[in-house]
């Protein structure tokens, strides 16, 4: 790392470091623009305390998924000074299922708003403009005001891990798109939101392909209808943010 400081770009998978090794002090690779970081990653440094590293204001692309990482990398390094987190204005990409690891309170129970470290990091993009792709891990009950934009093409809502009846899923997903109108894929995994709410998201004519990993059967006919009526796929395998990165 440290015979590499103009790094621009990594990309981590199926990697195991056993060595020993020490703290990185201030913002190593201060040039970082691109950083991807998989669930197969065993690198002890990401993990130590009180943080192995601070992170670039100039990144474009963050995706981490592996929550003890999400949390060493996007929150611990700047507890003690809260001022010094980043202001990533550029950042295109954030991907990071597992960032509800960091809406935990100290009770242990999960905080229903959104933490200062999720704010620190999606909320510069969001105004700026530059995000692109939101991947994110739980949504708050109560979204915030600042959680809106016009440019983001990829939202992914598939983490909502607290209790809801079908109506409120569908009301939140109505909420959502319209805070995000221009949302190109989506992806729901296995929340239920009902056919007749990806039904009136979809006649928008935004929307042109989404992630669903709900049996073939509960979605049969809506399916069939919007590939004929609005030419949008369904897919149910996984979105591209849950593959390695493709070879150079």
């Amino acid at each position: 790392m440290r015979l590499t400081p103009n790094l621009e770009e990594l990309w981590l998978q199926s990697i195991i470091s056993t060595g020993i090794e020490t703290q990185l002090e201030g913002t190593v690779w201060p040039r970082l623009k691109r950083l991807r970081l998989r669930h197969t990653v065993n690198w002890p440094l990401l993990t130590i305390v009180p943080g192995p590293f601070r992170l670039s204001s100039n990144l474009e692309e963050l995706s981490i998924h592996d929550s003890r990482v999400a949390h060493a990398l996007l929150e611990r390094p700047f507890l003690g000074d809260p001022s010094s987190y980043p202001s990533p204005k550029k950042l295109r990409v954030f991907s990071a299922p597992d960032l509800q690891a960091l809406t935990l309170q100290e009770s242990g129970q999960r905080s229903l708003n959104f933490s200062d470290p999720a704010e620190n990091w999606i909320r510069p993009g969001l105004e700026s403009g530059s995000l692109e792709e939101l991947h994110m891990g739980e949504f708050p009950r109560a979204l915030p005001s600042w959680f809106k934009s016009d440019k983001v093409r990829h939202l992914c809502v598939k983490q909502l891990f607290w209790s809801m009846d079908t109506s409120s899923l569908d009301d939140f997903l109505s909420e959502v798109l319209d805070r995000f109108p221009n949302v190109e894929t989506l992806e729901t995994g296995e929340v239920g939101f009902s056919n007749s709410a990806l039904g009136k998201a979809i006649e928008k004519g935004v929307i042109k392909t989404v992630y669903c990993a709900r049996p073939y059967s509960e979605r049969a006919e809506l399916i069939r209808w919007a590939l004929e009526k609005h030419n949008v796929s369904f897919n149910s395998r996984l979105s591209p943010h849950d593959f390695a990165p493709p070879p150079i």
